[in-house]
């Protein structure tokens, strides 16, 4: 679990489908650490990710094309657009 319940994690990736087996490697790992899946390279959980996993990644030569983000805020553009303390639009 993450230290912030407010914080998601955010994994994406965009592998060549020259990789297809390794495109579903790392889908496998990411639904077995419980990472929802938003869009098909587009992943989020409030878990922290493994340091064996991003060893995996490098081990696996795709470290150049996954992307982690931590976020700490998360929401539709509906909530976003409700909130009047939103500090993201004017």
């Amino acid at each position: 679990r993450n230290k912030n319940p407010n914080e998601v994690i955010l994994v994406m990736f965009d592998i060549p489908k020259l990789y297809n087996s390794k495109r579903d490697w790392i889908r496998f790992h990411l639904k077995n650490m419980n990472f929802i899946q938003l869009q098909k390279s587009v992943w989020c959980s409030n878990n922290i990710l493994p340091k064996d996993f991003i060893d995996d990644i490098k081990k696996h030569d795709l470290f150049s094309y996954v992307h982690i983000l931590s976020v700490n805020k998360k929401g539709s553009i509906s909530d976003w657009l409700n909130n009047k303390n939103n500090q993201l639009f004017k």
